[in-house]
């Protein structure tokens, strides 16, 4: 078969514009992968920097009742400790609702409605049973029972955060890794 240079030419530039749009297509496709992997990695940055808030806010919490209860002989919990108290249970309530709203799977969606049932005994605990028994100079018997209440609450929340951090940080290396 006899190609005369024109026909080649053409040749050529036919093969060159296929190779061409196959280059664009493989770079879309890289592209709309690279796209959906920096979209799950920042959703799960910043599910973590939630947790990591409410990790923060929880011991902030835990913090200020023993102090409290440290100092009970005060006759009332210090007004800068009611502020850190009202803003740690106020920072636990919106940050776990705001992960909630980020959250799209059921066993964490379960897991995250089980740390957020730990907010309101705890806070009964702190802000109105704690606060009671200062002003009433109760015996040292029962702060052991808020103690308890403080353990039972705060410090299984503060596992239940860590698990849940943990699963967000596997999730993350994954999305990374994809």
């Amino acid at each position: 078969m006899n190609w005369s240079i024109r026909n080649k030419l053409i040749l050529i530039g036919f093969l060159s514009a296929i190779a061409l749009t196959g280059l664009q297509g493989i770079s879309l496709y890289v592209n709309k992968q690279v796209n959906t992997s920096v979209g799950a990695s920042d959703l799960t940055n910043n599910k973590l920097a939630l947790v990591e808030s409410m990790k923060r806010a929880n011991l902030e919490l835990i913090l200020a009742a023993m102090d409290s209860i440290i100092d009970k002989d005060e006759g009332q919990i210090q007004p800068e400790r009611k502020a850190v108290i009202a803003e740690s249970l106020k920072a636990l309530r919106e940050n776990g609702r705001a992960l909630a709203d980020l959250e799209d799977d059921d066993a964490a969606r379960k897991s995250l409605a089980d740390i957020m049932a730990k907010i309101d005994p705890l806070a009964q605990g702190i802000q109105v049973d704690l606060s009671r028994l200062i002003e009433a100079n109760a015996p040292v018997a029962e702060f052991a029972k808020i103690d308890d209440v403080i353990d039972t609450y705060g410090e299984s929340m503060s596992e239940a955060l860590a698990k849940y951090g943990e699963r967000l940080k596997v999730e993350f290396d994954q999305s990374i890794a994809h």
